[in-house]
């Protein structure tokens, strides 16, 4: 996905599990749904789950309509775009992480100083 997003021109970017941001809104919306189809409901199949799922998330996007529509567009794909897996990918990826009050990172086990020392 990685190499797909960078073939695109796309930054992934990765924040922290358990952080705030896109992803707590993320979460945010899982929580909502787990509360309002996974109970709520009987299913005798996963066509039944599916079915009740897609109509949740249709009376959510009624309700977030504005929200959406005023949303900026999204850039088309060129349709001549292709992953060359061969080719060394190009661009950033972004890693959000966390810092101490002193700007250190706890990266793999160890601790980078705000200097760039471990």
């Amino acid at each position: 996905m990685v190499r797909l997003c960078l073939g695109l021109g796309l930054t992934p970017v990765f924040a922290p599990p358990r952080e705030p941001g896109l992803q707590a809104a993320i979460e945010a919306f899982n929580g909502r749904w787990q509360a309002k189809v996974w109970p709520r409901f009987p299913y005798d199949s996963v066509a039944a789950l599916q079915a009740q799922s897609a109509r949740y998330i249709t009376a959510v996007r009624h309700r977030a309509a504005l929200s959406i529509d005023s949303a900026p567009p999204r850039r088309p794909v060129a349709a001549t775009c292709h992953l060359d897996l061969q080719a060394s990918p190009r661009g950033q990826v972004i890693y959000v992480r966390r810092t101490t009050e002193h700007g250190a990172v706890h990266l793999l086990g160890r601790t980078l100083s705000a200097t760039g020392r471990y």
